[in-house]
């Protein structure tokens, strides 16, 4: 089984109010809902881009 490491990250508001809406996930949602976005993010869009606006409105295409 292979093993993963946990870090603990810290983003500013501006930060989640993007990653909500990237995801369309409500600016009030729990921690662990915003936590699943941003690892969503990290899993989906984990290579190097320009625009990870760009990439997401082509990955719901």
């Amino acid at each position: 089984m292979a093993q993963f490491e946990s870090r603990r990250i810290t983003i500013s508001h501006f930060a989640a109010a993007k990653v909500c809406k990237l995801l369309n996930v409500p600016i009030n949602c729990k921690p662990q809902t915003l936590a699943s976005a941003v690892e969503q993010l990290i899993f989906e869009l984990g290579c190097k881009c320009t625009s990870t606006e760009e990439k997401v409105r082509n990955l719901r295409q």
